[in-house]
């Protein structure tokens, strides 16, 4: 009967399967090289990101947080001062806080509208080009939209 693995040795694992995945590798791939099937390297990787990786960015996130708190803090005095470094105080301090409300994900998001614009007139030939190829390829278009395939 195979022995059971360890949790940390399935954490290893994944980081490989990891590794190997950042590296362009599918998952067949590596199941294939660390002689497991897809769904057990599938659950390693998972494994690896809960235990490893995401515990070490939320480490960096609160490290980053209490940082940008201190720098809240430390503008605090210049910009009740009202002296003549306020102003670059609350333009720095208004950037501590962008920074801030994005890492913890208290932004909108972003809206960007795409309008069309008019473009000149093609060429006649390659209007000509485009009809050609338009014709030749209605009937395959036809017969795809009338069977439903693709």
């Amino acid at each position: 009967m195979p022995t059971r693995k360890t949790k940390a040795m399935q954490i290893e694992e994944g980081r490989a399967a990891l590794e190997m995945q950042f590296e362009g590798m599918g998952q067949r791939e590596i199941a294939k090289v660390l002689g497991m099937d897809q769904a057990t390297v599938s659950r390693r990787i998972q494994l690896a990101l809960d235990s490893v990786i995401k515990p070490d960015v939320e480490r960096m996130r609160r490290k980053e947080l209490y940082r940008l708190e201190k720098y809240e803090r430390d503008l605090a005095p210049l910009i009740a001062d009202g002296g003549a470094n306020a102003i670059k105080a609350v333009a720095t301090a208004l950037g501590v806080l962008d920074r801030k409300a994005k890492m913890l994900g208290l932004n909108a998001p972003v809206v960007t509208k795409v309008e069309k614009e008019e473009s000149a007139p093609l060429p006649d030939a390659v209007a000509e080009l485009i009809a050609r190829a338009q014709a030749s390829s209605g009937e395959a278009l036809r017969l795809v939209r009338d069977t439903g395939t693709a």
